[in-house]
């Protein structure tokens, strides 16, 4: 069973952070900080071993303030 990632105002993280999520989003892969990385293909993932499949059940749900008065995060809709 694939697990549902809820980030809430990701427009408060850092633009390094706000970074690392498009990229999982957009390519289906992150690299951790130990070295290893998730991606979304299991075949991918089958011949390498620091390669951890993503379910595909796996789901993100982003939220974010819209940028500006009275919300005092960074563009995150400008990073994206």
């Amino acid at each position: 069973m694939g697990h549902i990632l809820v980030i809430d105002e990701a427009d408060k993280a850092p633009t390094n952070v706000t970074c690392i999520l498009k990229t999982l989003v957009e390519s289906g892969e992150m690299i951790l900080a130990d070295g290893r990385r998730i991606v979304s293909d299991p075949l991918e993932a089958a011949g390498r071993p620091n390669a951890i499949p993503m379910h595909p059940d796996f789901r993100m749900i982003v939220l974010a303030n819209r940028p500006g008065f009275p919300f005092l995060g960074n563009d995150f809709f400008g990073a994206l």
